[in-house]
């Protein structure tokens, strides 16, 4: 009984192991995407999307930067908590 305790532990381990780094991955594209979209924007000299743009227009233009802060922050708050749950399975 011991002994599958142990395997279904490992298989376990594996699976959330695995999981972590398809999220990491995940978090990291997505953040690699948002600041070549933002870089894009700034170096070509495009002006950032207006109210009517791409249904855009329930939000204020003045809001970009707040949005780009929540953006940041969420992206920041994941890899945090990647962080702990690797902290906490190493302990």
């Amino acid at each position: 009984m011991k002994v599958i305790m142990e395997r279904s532990s490992r298989i376990r381990d594996a699976r959330e192991k695995k999981s972590i780094r398809a999220l990491s991955g995940t978090v990291l594209a997505l953040f690699s995407a948002l600041i070549f979209a933002i870089l894009s924007f700034v170096r070509t000299g495009i002006a950032l999307p207006e109210q009517s743009d791409l249904g855009a227009f329930l939000i204020s233009s003045e809001a970009g930067l707040y949005i780009l802060t929540a953006v940041i922050g969420f992206t920041a708050g994941i890899a945090v908590a990647i962080l702990i749950k690797k902290y906490k399975a190493n302990r």
